[in-house]
């Protein structure tokens, strides 16, 4: 009898072992503690590869295959800062393990592109977070702009010995802007000669200006008081081809057209511009792009054709733009310049540009300005 209770005993003393200590567990426990983040959204998206690394030729790596995680207690204090590499190779689902508590969980990707400061564990709260990107102005090219993901779950509860599975849907901080600047070939300046030729048009240069290279925890931008210049990517060289005019009328056009990246654009920013100059360094246009494409998402959510409430919302859950501008003949010749921007077609969206309202803050300046 003293026997079989001795063999009891052994065997629930074998049994605690075998089960989840409160006090020590890892990720090789058979009862961790921790969350499994599934991330889904536009910068895990698939695109053709060059030498096994994901390429689109209209605008750069788009796959995003890294991210970095950072997990804040109830108290806003960073606990925790998680790097994953092979985003692809995990199936897109990260475990992290933490203690048990409730967390707020933010995550970006962009791997070295990105700097990240105001992150000391058990100190740092998200009020000292700043995320910073780090392009060169002179090499920002398309193929060097990494796709920059965002994304948050803002209160994720923990229990002891238990792993909890949340969805984060990452938006795409990086915007690819694809700007067509078309001339009617039928126009003619004053004197009767025809101004859209293949020549005036072949060296146009494209940038967009904007402060909105840094962040807080929440996506928000930080103004720094100086602009970034994202320069225009591969551009294709001056064509003719045959289109429909803004009243559905075919006409031939000389066609520029190019691509420019930039990051997160904001409803309601008129800082953001669209510039184009021609080899004189006369200013073709000067626009505020980032309004444009605002008042386009606003007419797109009034209308009804599509499914986002709020400008922002599809500001941010949009990642590419193509933009058409329509040329007409300058009426300040004396400026340099031989053209200004007559009217921008977003899709199906058209608006006019108006010489002397404020849809256009900068019309054909001489060069230099």
């Amino acid at each position: 009898m003293k026997r079989l209770k001795s063999l009891i005993l052994i065997g629930f003393s074998l049994l605690g072992l075998s089960s989840c200590s409160d006090l020590i567990y890892d990720d090789l426990d058979d009862c961790p503690t921790g969350v499994r983040v599934n991330l889904v959204g536009i910068p895990l998206t698939l695109t053709p590869t060059v030498n096994g690394t994901p390429y689109n030729p209209k605008s750069g790596y788009d796959y995003a295959n890294d991210a970095t995680f950072f997990i804040y207690d109830s108290n806003n204090t960073l606990v925790h800062m998680y790097k994953q590499a092979d985003l692809l190779g995990s199936n897109y689902q990260v475990t992290i393990p933490t203690g048990a508590g409730n967390y707020s969980i933010y995550c970006w990707t962009g791997g070295s592109m990105y700097d990240y400061s105001g992150t000391v564990a058990g100190t740092s709260t998200k009020s000292d977070f700043v995320c910073s990107y780090l392009g060169d102005e002179a090499v920002n090219a398309a193929d060097a702009l990494l796709p920059m993901g965002y994304g948050k779950v803002a209160s994720v509860p923990v229990t002891d010995h238990a792993i909890t599975n949340v969805d984060m849907d990452l938006i795409s901080n990086k915007k690819v802007i694809a700007v067509v600047c078309r001339y009617a070939t039928s126009n003619t300046s004053v004197s009767g000669v025809q101004t859209g030729s293949d020549e005036n048009m072949s060296e146009f240069t494209f940038a967009i200006l904007s402060d909105n290279r840094v962040y807080d925890i929440e996506n928000n931008i930080i103004p720094t008081g100086s602009r970034f210049k994202y320069l225009q990517l591969k551009s294709a060289a001056p064509d003719i081809v045959e289109d429909v005019d803004i009243n559905g009328n075919a006409q031939n056009y000389v066609i520029n057209s190019v691509a420019l990246n930039t990051l997160r654009l904001m409803d309601g920013d008129t800082s953001t511009r669209l510039v184009i100059r021609d080899k004189d360094d006369n200013t073709i246009c000067d626009l505020p792009i980032a309004r444009y494409l605002a008042d386009m998402a606003f007419a797109k959510i009034y209308s009804g054709v599509t499914s986002t409430s709020t400008v922002q919302e599809y500001l941010d859950y949009t990642d590419e733009y193509d933009v058409i501008l329509n040329l007409v003949e300058s009426n300040t010749q004396e400026a340099g310049a031989k053209f200004r921007v007559g009217s921008i077609q977003i899709g199906d969206w058209i608006q006019n540009i108006q010489l002397d309202g404020e849809l256009i803050d900068h019309v054909n300046s001489a060069k230099g300005n």
